[in-house]
């Protein structure tokens, strides 16, 4: 079937996908009648993407968000393809095997450096010239300056090589060429990249290109530097303070009386919930969970008789529950996709519920149906009156007398296999640990990993890689995390001296652009981590200070934070039952945020994200590089720029 693409037809985020399709010959359509800031918030949209970015792509296996997840999506799922690097028949058994990693890993660090050198230093000084951020000159001054880095860098590799990789189109090129596409329509003027000459070469080969051509069209590099705008009227209250109110849903009243009411409604405690005002109960819910989540073997004599040794019936009910509306589940991915939603719409019983629902069937129609545990004797109001899901089950308290009502809570609990005579096609639990696989998987199309070269090489045989590195830096974590899951002996470069090693013609020719953390192996340079964290940059002095971009970080920060905690409120890792790639990337990213920046009221707005941190620094592998991890009890205060240390 057609894979589906949410995106307006000129996204350059969606180009890439289209593009790798056509490489690839897979099928890929747009999404009818897509209109950009109306179908992206859509309940149906933050379903396939809590943040309601665009583009998702839809699939059979579930929705993919993130323009190069996606396009790693579309060309994986083509195995005959060389968008991949070319086939590598020349290098016998274990050369083989390593060089088709190696070159696997040099596409992934290109697509990491466009990411993170040219598209967003891009993207920095476009929103400034469309008034889509405060306009302020150093800091376009400084998005420029870093731009010309990355195209230097850039420029220096392309002088030996008509593309990133190999002798042929890469997925690296795609990526990087739909990167360059914003750059050299919108804002690089012929004077611009003419210091860049072997750049501008490389780009007009690639829009050039079949491939490419019949996605992009024809192209035409822009005269003139848009001029800067203002910002939209929406983004500038400061001429009517009474205006922003009107803005926020929860402050209907906007006149400054309604403003002193609020005030002085501010101090009152917030009201109970009733199940708080419930009669202790002998049963603790978390007692429970934690046996749920640690339980690996023996399941149902240790799991389950913990159960009902705990289990309350004065305190507690349990409640059997049935989709209405089964004849309608007949496409795998949709059904998992309404099961999960419920799930996370279901955050606000997290104190008072636990719950399992499970998928029957491996042919359509699937039949959902699910045991839940409620605090108090009924299904509480309050998640009735919020949560619209509950009244698309039919909903039976369970008779614990009854020893075949009995037995079937056993089941839903264990995830007996076959259930009631069928297989299950997914099993889900509500707001509790999964129980831990032992297996490390990476999970290539379900989310993106943030531009992750270790994708691949993470597979490599044990010998020893050289990391050029500080000991003490995150982005060197996220390797070292991988060779404790996987084996991999790795060492880090003796004498290692930041600001002075990295500054060397040996550093250099490793990585053009001279930034750390570099793996050296038998067969060349890996370059690139996945970093991301830049939220820290204004704070030390490495950048100069302005409050509103510091505004707009945190709160691009929080945005990501609440798209984050709302994944996590119904899964215990990012992809699966056990820990991947994606979860030693974002641990890693979340350090420096945990343990600089944000404090313990700053992280309170998001417990999932703070139970899924505290839970993967303290496993083994995890605790074994990061050693013990304490949060920050204060924001750091603004220092001045440092003079030695003016790039960004």
């Amino acid at each position: 079937m057609a894979l589906v693409l949410h995106s307006w037809s000129f996204n350059k985020n969606a180009y890439k996908a289209l593009i790798v399709a056509e490489y690839t010959g897979v099928k890929v359509e747009l999404a009818a009648d897509f209109e950009m800031g109306v179908t992206n918030k859509t309940h149906e949209f933050i379903k396939m993407n809590p943040i309601g970015k665009v583009p998702v792509l839809e699939t059979p296996d579930g929705p993919v968000f993130e323009s190069n997840a996606i396009a790693r999506y579309v060309a994986r799922s083509k195995a005959d393809n060389a968008l991949y690097g070319s086939s590598l028949i020349d290098y016998v058994k274990f050369s083989f095997h390593l060089l088709f990693l190696l070159t696997s890993a040099h596409i992934e660090q290109w697509i990491d450096f466009s990411t993170l050198e040219i598209d967003a230093n891009l993207l920095t000084w476009f929103k400034l010239r469309m008034g889509w951020a405060t306009y302020l000159p150093p800091v376009e001054e400084a998005a420029i300056a870093a731009l010309k880095r990355g195209l230097g860098a850039l420029n220096t590799h392309l002088a030996s090589n008509t593309y990133l990789v190999g002798h042929s189109v890469t997925l690296a090129d795609i990526i990087t060429t739909c990167n360059l596409l914003y750059g050299f329509t919108k804002l690089m003027t012929k004077s611009f990249t003419s210091e860049f000459p072997h750049v501008e070469r490389y780009f007009w080969t690639m829009v050039n290109q079949p491939n490419f051509k019949k996605i992009f069209g024809e192209i035409k590099q822009t005269d003139s530097v848009p001029p800067v705008q203002s910002a939209a009227a929406a983004k500038k209250p400061a001429p009517a303070k009474e205006a922003k109110p009107k803005a926020e849903p929860k402050k209907e009243a906007p006149k400054p009386a309604a403003a002193a009411v609020e005030e002085e409604a501010a101090p009152k405690p917030k009201p109970k919930n009733p199940l708080d005002l419930l009669p202790p109960s002998k049963m603790v819910l978390d007692d429970w969970k934690r046996l749920y989540s640690n339980t690996k073997t023996n399941f149902r004599e240790v799991a389950i008789k913990g159960f009902w040794d705990m289990y309350d019936p004065e305190g507690y009910s349990l409640w059997f529950c049935e989709y209405k509306y089964n004849d309608e589940n007949t496409v795998s991915f949709v059904t998992l996709n309404k099961v999960g939603g419920f799930l996370q719409r279901m955050d606000l019983a997290r104190k008072y519920a636990f719950g399992k629902m499970l998928i029957i069937g491996s042919e359509p129609p699937f039949k959902v149906k699910g045991l839940w545990l409620f605090r108090g004797q009924e299904v509480p109001q309050f998640i009735i009156d919020e949560c619209y899901d509950m009244e698309l089950y039919d909903w039976k308290k369970v008779d614990i007398n009854d020893e075949v009502q009995k037995e079937l809570v056993n089941k839903m609990i264990e995830d007996e296999e076959p259930f009631e005579g069928e297989a299950l096609l997914d099993a889900k639990c509500f707001n509790v640990s999964a129980r831990v696989a032992t297996l490390f998987s990476l999970s290539y199309a379900t989310i993106d990993t943030r531009k992750c070269q270790w994708s691949n090489i993470a597979f490599l045989p044990i010998m020893a890689l050289v990391m050029h590195s500080l000991t003490f830096k995150k982005n060197a974590y996220k390797a070292l995390i991988v060779a404790e899951y996987n084996g991999l002996n790795i060492e880090f470069a003796p004498n290692f001296e930041m600001g002075v090693s990295d500054k060397t013609p040996q550093f250099i020719n490793m990585n053009p652009i001279g930034k750390s953390p570099v793996l050296e192996t038998p067969d060349g340079p890996v370059f690139e981590s996945n970093a991301i964290a830049r939220y820290g940059i204004p704070t030390v002095g490495r950048a100069p200070y302005y409050g509103p971009v510091e505004e707009a970080a945190i709160s691009g920060l929080k945005r990501g934070l609440g798209a984050l905690n709302t994944h996590l409120a119904s899964n215990t890792y990012m992809v699966g039952h056990s820990v991947t790639l994606a979860d030693i990337i974002t641990t890693c990213n979340l350090v420096y945020g945990f343990t600089k920046l944000m404090t313990k009221a700053f992280t309170s707005e998001f417990p999932h994200v703070e139970r899924y941190f505290w839970t993967m620094v303290n496993l083994p592998n995890f605790k074994k590089i990061f050693g013990e991890v304490n949060q920050t009890h204060s924001l750091p205060p603004v220092q001045s720029l440092a003079p030695t240390n003016k790039e960004v």
